[in-house]
């Protein structure tokens, strides 16, 4: 049992120095860690614990690594769990049956949040501009899309900043046909828009069809970005992660 636990320390270090090295090279903050393990794949939120009322299983004493150990031994019974460090010293663990977006994580600056990948409903894959990405199960509306990805930490409502990911969404609607994908961009005026974290689109890589000055919602469709109502919905919806640490 020892040597099997020193052998999988060993994999997640090296995990760990794959994800963090992208950033010290190119100065962006890392939105979420992403562990790849020889049983399941996971990712790691610093200063995020769960109520400890909807834990599943409580287990004092336990420090990171012996939480870890244990939603391995419960096995599917656990999709997250949480280390946490209580006001008297001792630190506890938290096992959880559900993942983020059904029992939704908070702030909480003394603990450490792991989910695992297999806890989110929809399908992961690494794109060519170096950003994670999954495509939620079903469709929804545009507000809760957004609430949706913003229940996964470190992610969020895709937001298209460079070439690479406008050519890797126009690639994953080609041929879908509807519902259409939804994004986090919106109206200031009329004429000026924003995308979800404040920055402008840049017309040198989006091409953006302005309808109406009433629609709000902006979607994919026909191979270029457009304003629709909301009425066209529910959307398909994809979120974004950056566990390299890449501009975006």
């Amino acid at each position: 049992m020892m040597a099997w636990r020193i052998h999988l320390l060993v994999v997640l270090t090296t995990a760990f120095l794959i994800v963090l090295s992208p950033s010290l090279t190119q100065g962006a903050e890392i939105s979420v860690h992403f562990i790849q393990s020889p049983l399941f794949d996971f990712f790691m939120a610093t200063n995020m614990t769960f109520d400890r009322g909807s834990a599943k299983l409580i287990l004092p004493g336990l420090n990171t690594c012996g939480c870890r150990s244990a939603c391995f031994t419960y096995g599917d019974g656990c999709k997250a769990w949480a280390s946490v460090s209580l006001e008297n010293g001792i630190t506890e663990c938290r096992i959880a049956n559900e993942g983020p977006m059904t029992l939704v994580p908070y702030g909480n600056g003394s603990s450490t949040y792991f989910f695992k990948k297999s806890s989110v409903p929809g399908t992961y894959t690494w794109e060519a501009d170096n950003l994670l990405y999954v495509a939620l199960n079903g469709s929804m509306s545009t507000q809760d899309a957004k609430n949706n990805c913003a229940k996964i930490p470190g992610h969020r409502l895709i937001i298209v900043k460079s070439k690479a990911t406008y050519d890797h969404f126009l690639a994953r609607a080609a041929g879908n046909g509807q519902p259409f994908w939804v994004m986090d961009l919106k109206k200031k005026t009329s004429t000026e828009l924003v995308w979800g974290d404040g920055t402008s689109p840049d017309p040198q890589i989006v091409y953006i069809l302005l309808n109406s000055a009433t629609e709000l919602t902006f979607v994919l469709y026909d191979n270029h970005i457009e304003d629709a109502a909301e009425r066209q919905g529910p959307f398909r919806v994809l979120c974004q992660a950056n566990p390299l640490g890449v501009q975006w």
